[in-house]
């Protein structure tokens, strides 16, 4: 089986109301496939609403389109039914200014389908990283193409910090609230979040200065949805440089 087909029946992508993709998502589960959740970024469900990315209040009731690579002709409509949005390092009842803040916490969406997911859609498990793990990104869309080799270089409180290699592309806009894949162990260890700087889309464009942005951990990921701080793992904290704003 290809290394990535497991991702592909559980990629989810978040479009605005025109069409834009806006960013990525994932269908995954905590242990219990019977279990699965809807995520993404809640900034990514901001953006798709034509929202400030760092509202803080839930959507209610509205909707956001979804569509999946695997199921190329299928889109549906999605609310939010649990949402965590961002907030601030330094007090989390108020949310983060973007380029201001170097980092922030929470910033996740579990979304409810308003109709039936495609039958081709299946979870993968949510797991734990692991500093020095290979992992891997791809825009919103899950264009083959634009695939991105990340390090696991360190952590910076909820966030993983991801490295890319000096060649090839890099962490673009559109890339936030897809999943972070490690081959190894089919599973998703994260959700990509944010980049030191935005940097113009294009297929063609593969060398950029700054290589390196953020994922939120799965172990942070797996806290919140199952309401257990123990289920948090033991990364130890590295040193970082700030990032700039979200992607």
């Amino acid at each position: 089986m290809d290394a990535d087909e497991a991702l592909w029946r559980a990629y989810v992508t978040v479009l605005a109301s025109d069409g834009r993709v806006i960013g990525g998502g994932v269908y995954a589960h905590c242990g219990d496939p019977g279990r699965p959740s809807l995520l993404t970024c809640a900034h990514v469900i901001n953006l798709a609403m034509g929202r400030d990315e760092f509202t803080e209040d839930s959507p209610g009731e509205a909707a956001v389109a979804l569509s999946f690579p695997s199921v190329p002709d299928v889109r549906i409509q999605a609310r939010v039914g649990r949402w965590w949005p961002a907030s601030a390092l330094t007090d989390p009842n108020t949310a983060p200014v973007c380029g201001q803040e170097g980092r922030w916490a929470a910033d996740l969406a579990e979304l409810e389908p308003l109709t039936a997911l495609p039958a081709e859609l299946r979870p993968v498990p949510l797991a734990v990283p692991e500093l020095g793990d290979t992992l891997w990104a791809w825009r919103g869309n899950g264009d083959p193409r634009t695939v991105v080799r990340l390090r696991t270089n360190g952590t910076a409180g909820e966030w993983l910090v991801l490295e890319a290699p000096p060649t090839g592309f890099a962490v673009q806009p559109g890339y936030s609230g897809g999943p972070l894949w490690d081959r190894r162990r089919a599973a998703v260890v994260g959700l990509m979040v944010s980049a030191h700087e935005r940097v113009s889309y294009s297929n063609m464009t593969t060398a950029v200065p700054i290589r390196q942005s953020y994922g939120i951990r799965g172990d942070v990921l797996r806290e919140r949805l199952l309401g257990d701080q123990g289920s948090r793992g033991r990364l130890d904290p590295q040193p970082h440089r700030p990032v700039d704003r979200t992607i």
